[in-house]
């Protein structure tokens, strides 16, 4: 055999290979979803695959899950919602008569507003800008999402301030971030700049004028539920 015949003979094997790698994730990852009870989320043709491997696994499908277990509703706001995948799970799990998905890339929002359409998330409104400057007028939201969104940035007190200023009196903030040592900067997820103890986090909060009424862990995930810091001060809960 010659060395030119050599390439095309290990080819089918290998194509092989990474053909069966394929449909055990593909397997692994519809289960995950069933187990989980998660909606099934239509995506685009060209949703990149390596990012839905991601939201369809059993780690980020935890994450869901749990976001999920909360009660959205009324005016929701989805900071830094990326293609609009967890929108579109909280749109077909509760329904809120608003939901607004604000991400700086005017091609991500773009691709929320079709991924919401292809689920019927009717009631989705993307909106281009950033976290540290929300182009909404004071208590315009009853719930606001800030899901793996802080630790991207040098200046999470901003868009904690921006949260606080845009939350209704009796509205809610839901935070996560990746548990401390869990995804530091440096490591297999590109674009982490912060690694947040939880002591120095919610002191963070409490600077941004917001206060923890909850805190867990999910898998990798620290979880904090907020309220405003008006009024009496609620018990930190710990799950």
């Amino acid at each position: 055999m010659s060395r030119l015949e050599r390439p095309e003979a290990h080819s089918v094997p290998s194509r092989f290979v990474r053909t069966a790698r394929w449909h055990v994730r593909r397997t692994r990852n519809w289960f995950a979803q069933r187990f989980l009870g998660l909606p099934r989320i239509r995506t685009l043709p060209d949703f990149p695959e390596r990012v839905l491997r991601v939201h369809r696994g059993w780690i980020d499908g935890r994450r869901q899950q749990a976001i999920l277990s909360y009660s959205w509703s009324g005016r929701v706001l989805d900071v830094g919602c990326g293609r609009g995948y967890v929108s579109s799970l909280v749109a077909a799990a509760h329904s809120p008569s608003l939901i607004v998905g604000l991400e700086p890339s005017f091609k991500l929002a773009r691709t929320s507003l079709s991924l919401a359409a292809l689920n019927r998330a009717t009631r989705f409104l993307p909106v281009q800008g950033t976290g540290s400057v929300i182009p909404f007028s004071s208590r315009s939201f009853d719930w606001i999402l800030v899901s793996e969104v802080l630790e991207h940035t040098y200046e999470p007190l901003d868009i904690l301030k921006e949260c606080a200023r845009v939350l209704r009196p009796a509205g809610r903030a839901l935070l996560t971030v990746p548990s401390y040592g869990a995804l530091p900067p440096g490591g297999p997820v590109a674009g982490h700049v912060q690694d947040f103890q939880p002591a120095a986090f919610i002191d963070l909060v409490k600077k941004a004028g917001l206060q923890v009424v909850q805190r867990r862990t999910v898998a990798i995930f620290e979880f904090y539920l907020l309220t405003q810091a008006q009024g009496p001060r609620s018990p930190l809960s710990v799950a």
